[in-house]
């Protein structure tokens, strides 16, 4: 089963009670969607949950990374989701 697109969907998620640490009080999480289909109409999801604050990654860093790695993901096989990995850590 090969890749046929990979999709990054910013979305907020308004917080019911704000979450509070040192750093400070958030009301949203800033998230982004991940999508994948595969060729035979297969779809899977998964999510970034963005914290600029801690690790330095807001939704456009996330999407844009999303975006650059996509080209080097569409046409692989899903199977070879190891290989995938290294192929996108080198």
């Amino acid at each position: 089963m090969k890749i046929k697109s990979v999709e990054a969907v910013p979305f907020n998620i308004p917080l019911v009670e704000p979450f509070e640490i040192a750093i400070g009080k958030f009301d949203v999480a800033d998230n982004v969607l991940i999508k994948v289909q595969l060729e035979d109409g297969t779809v899977g999801y998964g999510e970034v949950s963005s914290s600029g604050v801690i690790t330095g990654d807001v939704q456009s860093t996330v999407i844009d990374v999303v975006k650059y790695v996509t080209p080097a993901l569409v046409g692989e096989s899903v199977e070879r989701f190891r290989y995938l990995i290294k192929k996108l850590k080198s």
